[in-house]
């Protein structure tokens, strides 16, 4: 599962219990903003700003540079970093952990709690919280 597919999920679960939820389609191929008019759904819109929503999502595209994660990590309360389970995934996104934690201007709220999302494992069914 990429970043697209996750926010995409997530705005799903979010808008089937009434949360008014926004996508936020920083990725040039639009995946996010694509889901959002096909799915027509009265509680997922694209991100606009100055409006107030109970969760926005924020689908970034692939290697960004160190001064547009900061301005986009300032704002957030959960990352979520989705990989695959390649050699060369896992140590780019050790590394983007590793740049999380070092950025002071983080909306940091207590213990770091890193939260990857690993692409083709077996998966145990949870409830995930509101």
């Amino acid at each position: 599962m990429g970043k697209s597919s996750l926010a995409c999920l997530l705005a799903l679960y979010w808008a089937e219990k009434g949360k008014e939820t926004a996508i936020w389609d920083r990725d040039r191929q639009g995946s996010a903003e694509a889901f959002v008019a096909h799915i027509e759904h009265e509680k997922i819109e694209d991100y606009r700003e100055g409006k107030e929503y109970d969760h926005i999502l924020i689908d970034t595209p692939g290697g960004l540079q160190a001064t547009e994660i900061k301005k986009l990590v300032k704002v957030s309360d959960l990352i979520l970093i989705p990989f695959q389970l390649s050699p060369t995934d896992m140590r780019s996104t050790g590394e983007t952990v590793r740049h999380l934690k070092d950025i002071d201007e983080i909306n940091y709220r207590g213990e770091w709690q890193d939260l990857c999302v690993g692409d083709r494992i077996v998966t145990i069914p949870v409830s995930i919280g509101d």
